[in-house]
């Protein structure tokens, strides 16, 4: 496995990790809040993330990672009067790792 490679794979997780410390720090504030919508707000980025990580061995990782940066930036930014600050860390985390995977694509080729 190359370098570019493996810093792709821990990118992945660690934005996956990131979603997911984020959603369990801030789900007793935004269940106060929010409710039911909390589960909403705080699932759906880590759902997010774990489509790179399942889509990491097929050919279809490159577009699945971006579009999962594409999705979460979207997201942060319509909850960005709330809680979406506080995924920007994993939008910046998967969109490196998509940067990463696109070099590793572009330099098998």
């Amino acid at each position: 496995m190359t370098a570019m490679r493996t810093a792709s794979v821990l990118l992945r997780w660690g934005a996956l990790g990131l979603a997911a410390v984020t959603a369990v720090v801030l789900l007793p504030w935004t269940w106060a809040n929010a409710g039911w919508f909390a589960l909403a707000a705080l699932g759906l980025p880590v759902l997010i993330c774990l489509a790179p990580v399942l889509a990491a061995p097929t050919r279809y990782a490159v577009v699945v990672t971006w579009a999962a940066a594409g999705l979460l930036l979207a997201w942060s930014l319509l909850l960005g009067l709330g809680v979406g600050l506080y995924l920007l860390p994993a939008v910046l985390v998967e969109t490196a790792a998509a940067v990463t995977l696109q070099g590793v694509r572009t330099a098998s080729t």
